[in-house]
């Protein structure tokens, strides 16, 4: 088994994918974020499955080696003791570094009106 990547060339034959089939975070799609992920319109679940499985059948029938990372994901989890849970210690503190970022942002972004009382200005209950 060969280790790391090693492209040679960009109009070579392909030998090896990694693809991911779509799932339902299709279904978790922000409207306003369609034209910036290349989406026309709302993306169908089935339409975008069963197309993504033509094109990987068809990459089959010419010899391609179709590879899903989320088996290959899988593997390294049963295979490294530890890299399921380093996988999701960092996936944690990334979503938290995140959270926290829009939070400053938004906390920024939001300016009481100065015509506003002290108490009818806060952006929770009292």
């Amino acid at each position: 088994m060969t280790k790391g990547l090693h492209v040679p060339s960009e109009i070579g034959k392909l030998r090896k994918v990694c693809l991911h089939r779509p799932g339902d975070e299709l279904l978790n799609l922000p409207p306003d974020e369609l034209e910036r992920l290349l989406f026309d319109d709302v993306p169908f679940l089935e339409v975008a499955q069963q197309e993504h499985d033509t094109f990987a059948q068809i990459l089959r029938d010419q010899g391609v080696e179709v590879l899903y990372l989320e088996n290959l994901v899988a593997e390294v989890f049963d295979q490294v003791p530890g890299a399921r849970a380093e996988f999701t210690d960092q996936y944690i503190a990334e979503a938290a570094s995140a959270a926290s970022r829009c939070r400053r942002s938004s906390a920024r972004s939001w300016t009481p009106s100065r015509t506003t009382s002290s108490s009818s200005r806060r952006p929770w209950p009292a």
